[in-house]
């Protein structure tokens, strides 16, 4: 009979900039293997912190929901590289370029490295392999990949598939931790359609700590209110406004999102104003952030609930809370060492 002690892991989470939701570092104590997340628009923060630790081969996860279309899929894009850094720069300058139209997704970056450099070309190829046959066993998500990696791709022997079985365990259990769902055994169970003017309040729906968040800005009519459900939906209520105009700056997949929803119905002009016409699902708090401001406003912070605590401060008392819950070590294990970092915090 298993204990809580056989399976109990230590996980150590690193917030390099002191903020749950910048760039961050996940790892066992006494493992080599790093996780490294952040979001798309701290790309280039990101690659000052941690460009020099991955010159070097590994995994990567390209992840968010489409925006093109108002089903807002959830997308993944698995990829590897013997220079991983070098290889995230084209792929943000290929979107940069491309006006994002093969990017539509991207908002979430993991990166998957073993910092003693034991990785090779074959052990990459291996490990983008079989993450991208698991991505593919969830339903909820497109799989995107730089190859069709088929049965012969990323072949290795016996010796060396051994230590790259554990790096795509281990590298499961991090992405996990950081929030990324793409690897749980089951999808979620589809949620009945919202109906016009009707809020979703079921147990399995609505977190039970989400609080309604409330939007301003000079260029809406009115506030829009938002809450955050169970599956990590960003739901805008019914009767909501949005900009009626977007800015110059907002992005060409978030324009064309904002259209989208008019075209559905879901946001209807009238009065000089845009008004959600039904409550409607969001993937990430950036896109219903841009969309109903239709400009780039921070979502973490413009957010905030009726006693003025933002979205971002509430979601990081959860992500520390649930950091601490699965950091706890097993009984009898010693804590191990944590990477320094002078403006880190670890969770």
């Amino acid at each position: 009979m298993s204990t809580t002690a056989d399976t109990a892991r230590s996980i150590v989470v690193l917030l390099e900039t002191g903020d749950a939701q910048g760039p961050r570092v996940a790892h066992l104590p006494m493992s080599t293997i790093r996780a490294f997340a952040f979001q798309r628009e701290d790309f280039a923060e990101a690659i000052e912190l941690f460009g020099q630790r991955w010159q070097r081969p590994g995994t990567y996860l390209l992840y968010g929901a489409d925006v093109s279309s108002s089903d807002q899929v959830p997308t993944v894009y698995v990829g590897e590289s013997e220079q991983v850094a070098s290889r995230l720069r084209t792929h943000n300058s290929t979107a940069a370029n491309s006006g994002a139209s093969d990017y539509t997704y991207w908002s979430e970056t993991i990166v998957l490295v073993s910092e003693d450099d034991s990785l090779s070309k074959g052990h990459v190829r291996y490990v983008e392999r079989a993450l991208t046959q698991a991505a593919r066993a969830n339903g909820e998500w497109v799989v995107k990949s730089g190859r069709d990696p088929g049965p012969g791709a990323g072949e290795l022997p016996r010796h060396d598939s051994v230590s790259a079985d554990r790096f795509i365990q281990e590298a499961k259990l991090l992405t996990g931790v950081l929030g990324l769902d793409l690897f749980k055994l089951q999808p979620l169970a589809q949620q009945p359609a919202v109906q016009p003017g009707e809020m979703q309040t079921s147990a399995p729906t609505i977190s039970a700590l989400s609080p309604t968040f409330i939007l301003k800005a000079t260029n809406m009519p009115g506030p829009a209110k938002m809450q955050v459900t169970g599956d990590s939906s960003f739901v805008v209520l019914s009767n909501s406004t949005a900009a009626a105009e977007a800015v110059s700056s907002l992005s060409p997949s978030y324009r064309r999102l904002r259209e989208t929803l008019k075209n559905d119905g879901i946001l209807k002009e009238g009065d000089g104003q845009l008004a959600f016409t039904a409550d409607h699902a969001f993937r990430s708090i950036a896109a219903v952030t841009q969309v109903v401001s239709g400009s780039t406003l921070n979502g973490r912070v413009a957010w905030s609930d009726d006693g003025g605590k933002t979205y971002g401060q509430w979601e990081a008392e959860r992500a520390e809370a649930a950091a601490k819950a699965l950091a706890e070590p097993a009984i009898g294990a010693s804590p191990g060492p944590t990477d320094p970092a002078d403006s880190a915090k670890e969770v």
